[in-house]
């Protein structure tokens, strides 16, 4: 049977989202880095960076992606579009 194509990936559906979820959409991050109080997940496609930034919610202390943000590695020149549809490719991939 033909595989059914999968759905663009749209950053703007992280938003509120667990780390258990966001890892079924993304995979796992490349790198985690601690932003107290902010946990970052980046991901990177060649010249481009996108990180998710996870907070604890306050009641569940479960953390949740609250902001991401898609840029270009320092000195690169690409459009930032081009940026984020390579990122979106890499991670459809996975």
């Amino acid at each position: 049977p033909a595989e059914k194509p999968r759905e663009a990936l749209d950053f703007e559906k992280l938003i509120g989202r667990s780390e258990e979820e966001a890892v079924g959409v993304l995979g796992a991050p490349e790198e985690t880095i601690d932003q107290t109080p902010a946990t970052v997940w980046r991901y990177r496609a060649q010249d481009c960076v996108l990180d998710v930034f996870f907070y604890a919610d306050l009641v569940t202390e479960k953390r949740k992606a609250l902001a991401y943000e898609v840029r270009l590695v320092a000195g690169k020149k690409i459009t930032q579009k081009a940026c984020t549809d390579r990122l979106r490719i890499l991670l459809a991939k996975r």
